[in-house]
């Protein structure tokens, strides 16, 4: 058996697709690419099982659908897994188009938005096979070892002309069962986040996430709200393996909430220490997560930042969202972390519903208060398969002119009540020259600079900020 799994072709006018483990998919004007770990997940299952896999991130290699076609092709695959998103869905399915005419092979299609939309993408495309919904590990592994894919759990499928769907696929409760990623089949180097361009790696030590977000897709749609971990032993091993094998210097961890268990989160730190592991990481927290012991001892574990969605300063668009978080809990969680000696990173989201014109410029006065590290401005997306978008589609909310923009970054996605259209396209661009444009911010970044990895870390974040700035 012969297997390709791949993200593909993805670009529009010279902008790059971030799609596969984008919590956002979307384009950009720079090429900085999330790992697509959960690609490497499936990979290293079926290379354990002995199937000849190959990779193609067409992204990354900047294929054309005309040489990724050709990519393909020579390597003459009996199932090819592509991940789709909704607003690359029209690029998709052109390659699908033409990989029909070239090979003989089964097309697959998986991820959030085929999760979401299963039914409508084979209908809009008859030269699917199949379609996966959910979790998909273990599904692209059972199709690969020649089960009859209309027997397997989590699957799409034609049949006389009707479209049928097989039992929903349990989410894996043993996330040790997994082997670890295949990361030896992609180019390692390509995958660097611009705050950090250092040798870096992307790991994810759960699954799942128990809060409500009505925006987030991959709970929504994959991981489900069931808050599912590895082991403490299993992680660190891991990142001891990343360490010897690739040279590690920082680790990315993707969890949705990696501290929504405490106790959890203080003896991957624990060990971290007693194993004496020397390496910086990441994570993403809530704020409504206080607890200072849990910090501290992150900070002493090596963490170096910790990443908060805040979204926005409006209480109405937090309870409308199902955060509910009032600015004073924002501003504990930011100072708490920061009290124990971490970065903060702070992600803002424009356009929610409940927010006002005046709103949007308390969120951006808040990220200033705030004062963070760094910061994410977007325009909320409504993708397929949240609770968000089914509002928006039944309100009217939802802005077709252009489904390839539809990311978040480039322009407004949906307009809920209560916005004026101008006011909402210019807040992005707005946000992002008063939050980093302060001279206190770019003198304390400067006198941050102790080595030339500082030096290239400034260069390499500043130079894509300039870039989104002048687009």
């Amino acid at each position: 058996m012969k297997v390709v799994i791949a993200n593909p072709p993805w670009m529009v006018n010279g902008r790059y697709g971030t799609r596969a483990t984008s919590r956002w998919p979307h384009l950009r004007n720079d090429k900085l690419l999330v790992f697509p770990i959960y690609h490497a997940y499936a990979a290293a299952l079926l290379e354990r099982r002995g199937v000849n896999v190959k990779t193609i991130d067409a992204v990354d290699q900047e294929l054309t659908i005309d040489k990724f076609v050709e990519k393909v092709r020579d390597f003459s695959p009996d199932y090819i897994f592509l991940e789709t998103s909704y607003p690359s869905w029209n690029v998709d399915k052109k390659t699908i188009y033409e990989l029909r005419k070239i090979i003989d092979t089964k097309i697959v299609i998986f991820g959030p938005d085929a999760t979401a939309r299963a039914e409508f993408l084979l209908n809009d495309c008859e030269e699917i096979d199949f379609v996966i919904f959910g979790e998909f590990d273990y599904t692209i592994e059972e199709i690969s070892s020649g089960i009859n894919p209309k027997k397997i759990n989590g699957i799409f499928y034609r049949e006389k002309g009707k479209i049928k769907k097989t039992k929903k696929r349990p989410l894996i409760e043993n996330l040790d069962e997994l082997p670890f990623p295949a990361r030896h089949l992609y180019p390692i180097s390509s995958y660097q986040e611009s705050i950090n361009h250092r040798p870096q790696f992307l790991i994810s030590t759960s699954r799942g996430c128990p809060f409500g977000c009505s925006f987030c897709v991959y709970p929504q749609t994959i991981s489900g709200r069931c808050f599912r971990k590895r082991s403490v032993e299993n992680v660190v091993d891991e990142i001891e393996f990343l360490i010897k094998r690739y040279g590690a210097k920082v680790i990315n961890i993707e969890d949705d909430t990696f501290t929504v268990d405490i106790k959890r989160v203080k003896e991957i730190c624990d060990e971290i220490i007693k194993r004496k592991v020397k390496v910086l990481w990441q994570c993403y927290s809530s704020v409504n997560i206080q607890d200072f012991e849990m910090y501290k001892k992150m900070h002493d574990a090596g963490c170096e930042m910790v990443r908060f969605g805040v979204e926005s300063a409006s209480f109405a668009a937090q309870k409308h969202s199902k955060k509910n978080l009032s600015v004073e809990k924002i501003k504990t969680g930011f100072a708490l972390a920061e009290k124990a000696g971490l970065k903060t990173f702070g992600t803002f989201t424009f356009g929610l519903p409940g927010e006002t014109k005046e709103s949007l410029k308390e969120s951006i006065d808040l990220a200033i208060k705030l004062n963070p590290f760094a910061v994410q401005f977007s325009y909320i997306v409504a993708y397929p398969g949240t609770s968000l978008y089914e509002e928006a589609r039944e309100k009217g909310w939802i802005i077709k002119e252009n489904q390839d923009g539809f990311g978040g970054n480039l322009k407004p996605a949906i307009l809920p009540e209560g916005l004026n259209l101008k006011d909402l396209e210019g807040v992005v661009p707005r946000a992002y020259k008063k939050f980093y444009l302060r001279p206190i911010y770019i003198f304390n970044r400067l006198s941050e600079i102790r080595n030339i990895q500082d030096t290239k870390r400034l260069f390499y974040g500043g130079g894509s900020l300039l870039k989104r700035l002048l687009k």
